[in-house]
């Protein structure tokens, strides 16, 4: 499932997230190859639009008869700077990343980083807490194993070398 706006996948642009706390492998796909997620702090504009596509995505879920538990797109925790949020690298071929990541320097060149293989160790040094990226993102609602929510998925990120 996808959200759409207006007969158009819904998606985000969102510039200069900071990564909060670095890659985490600890859950695998259905092949068994790591489910690659990280957290950022997002700015309140975007937590704006994420909290608007939740309730609606939830009320639907309700509507059509799902008891399966509501899993929030945003974690708020008391203390954090702005609202930490969860984004999720999904769907990738042994080879190749659905996701495209491409660095940019201090000067403004963009520069697209390109991997041989699925590597989870090589990723975890792009993705280090403090890290600034932009992210371009999709919102997939999820129903899956009594667990339903949305998850958020990158198409593309831009990662900061300062």
């Amino acid at each position: 499932m996808i959200l759409f706006y207006e007969d158009v996948i819904l998606q985000l642009c969102c510039h200069h997230l900071r990564v909060r706390f670095e890659l985490s492998t600890k859950f695998v796909d259905n092949a068994g190859r790591p489910r690659l997620s990280f957290v950022v702090d997002a700015s309140p504009s975007v937590c704006g639009v994420l909290e608007a596509c939740d309730d609606i995505v939830r009320k639907l879920f309700v509507e059509s008869g799902s008891n399966s538990d509501w899993r929030p797109v945003l974690n708020r925790k008391p203390g954090f700077f702005n609202y930490p949020t969860h984004t999720h690298f999904s769907k990738w071929d042994v080879a190749k990343y659905e996701t495209e990541i491409y660095q940019k320097d201090p000067c403004g060149t963009t520069q697209k980083l390109m991997f041989s293989k699925f590597d989870a160790a090589e990723l975890v040094a792009w993705f280090r807490p403090g890290t600034f990226l932009d992210a371009y993102i999709s919102l997939h609602p999820y129903d899956f194993q009594q667990s339903a929510g949305i998850r958020l998925v990158a198409k593309k990120l831009v990662i900061h070398k300062e």
